[in-house]
């Protein structure tokens, strides 16, 4: 038995295809295929330390989009609009106007975001400094935090 493909290409550039796959040569029968074991049993510690983990998350802290280090971070590009509105008036003078635009936005935009990291990761360390627990290591937005917990 062979496996045929068959496809066809329209005005669209889009391929469709039909495949066929011939039966398995060698089927198994379902009387020879062995029973499902059953899963093997839990260790009671591994049980308690994975069930002693808990995700917290705390909501986005709120930082101001225009702060002192976002306007000394831009400052090439808030020279970039003075420049452009003391150009005279021509054919380049908007779009011009548009990129330094587009530029500071962009500029202020990640300054926010990186502003934003840091404050959620300071938060994330006080929580957990809170809890009596220690920061072991950060990954992105998430801060992974160890508190002991006797038993």
């Amino acid at each position: 038995m062979t496996d045929t493909v068959r496809c066809q290409f329209d005005s669209t550039n889009t391929f469709t295809c039909d495949v066929d796959i011939g039966p398995d040569p060698s089927p198994v029968a379902p009387s020879s295929q062995p029973a499902p074991s059953a899963p093997p049993a839990l260790d009671p510690a591994v049980s308690a330390l994975v069930g002693s983990y808990q995700k917290i998350e705390l909501p986005t802290p709120d930082v101001p989009y225009l702060t002192g280090s976002a306007l000394s971070n831009c400052a090439s590009s808030e020279v970039a609009i003075f420049l452009a509105l003391a150009a005279k008036a021509g054919p380049l003078t908007a779009i011009a106007a548009l990129k330094v635009g587009y530029d500071e936005g962009k500029c202020m935009a990640v300054e926010h975001n990186n502003a934003t990291t840091a404050a959620g990761q300071a938060e994330a360390a006080a929580d957990c400094a809170a809890r009596g627990g220690t920061v072991t290591g950060v990954n992105g937005d998430t801060t992974f935090c160890e508190v002991q917990v006797s038993r």
